[in-house]
């Protein structure tokens, strides 16, 4: 026959096309599927003009066989981000799933891949890149990065597993700024402070991110104030919160900034 197509299904009314030859002139054609497919029925797609090469609209098939390859797969795959901390990843794994996506905070300017082959005798390479001691480390650019794996049989099949990781832009503030407080030696990884309004009944906060994209959110006592706007104090502890949220990506830190306010 000169052209057909395989189609899976999983519930016999569903069909995905899995592979097509056109401008076939063998009597026995033997095709490898190049990703693996999971499928419960399998039939043979023959389209008009498709057959016999003597008649095309006529087509005759007298053997059709489906043959498994006992391939490699992925049993486990995890990543950690530089504080060795597991990075969620979306789906759940599953063997059969190939595609995923993961984020990470913004100081994970890289990542280890731990891979699991379900056959030992499978090479892994990780964006090219052969596992050492059974892990890879990646590079990660701020934004998207795609993370390929790939699981070559011994028998040289492949089947190449996508992870899309996000890594956080900055969640930092670079500079904070008071009106009627005396405030210096701002730290950027510097979370908590304790300053002195003196007998000022309010102030204004004006934070810096260091990302100019970054949502920064400025509360008192759950009340949000903007950027510059008059805060009132109280006597005594006033807390102020600043939540720097990442533009891109999930990633946040939180200031806090204790007021003490004297009568």
């Amino acid at each position: 026959m000169t052209s057909f197509r395989l189609e899976s299904s999983l519930n016999g009314t569903n069909w995905t096309t899995v592979d097509s030859v056109t401008s076939n002139t063998n009597n026995t054609c033997t095709r490898v599927l190049v990703n693996p497919v999971y499928a419960r029925y399998f039939r043979l797609f023959v389209p008009g003009e498709g057959g016999l090469q003597a008649n095309r609209s006529a087509a005759s098939v007298m053997e059709l066989e489906l043959i498994e390859t006992d391939v490699a797969v992925l049993t486990s795959l995890e990543i950690k981000d530089k504080e060795e901390l597991t990075a969620v990843l979306t789906p759940v794994f599953h063997s059969d799933t190939l595609s995923y996506t993961s984020n990470v905070g913004y100081d994970s300017d890289r990542i280890t891949v731990i891979p699991v082959a379900s056959k030992t005798t499978a090479a892994i390479t990780v964006n090219g890149q052969a596992l050492t001691e059974g892990k890879a480390s990646v590079d990660l650019i701020n934004g998207s990065n795609r993370v390929e794996i790939k699981v070559t049989s011994v028998d040289g099949y492949k089947v190449t597993y996508v992870i899309t990781v996000t890594r956080a832009s900055s969640p930092y503030l670079t500079t904070v700024k008071f009106t009627g407080i005396r405030f210096a030696g701002f730290v950027k990884t510097t979370y908590n402070y304790n300053l002195s309004a003196g007998t000022h009944t309010s102030t204004a906060v004006t934070p810096t991110a260091e990302d100019p994209q970054a949502a920064v959110v400025i509360t008192l006592n759950g009340v949000i104030y903007n950027s510059g706007q008059s805060i009132p104090l109280l006597d005594g502890m006033n807390p102020i919160n600043l939540v720097v949220s990442s533009k891109t990506g999930v990633d946040n830190r939180t200031y806090v900034f204790n007021i003490n306010k004297t009568t």
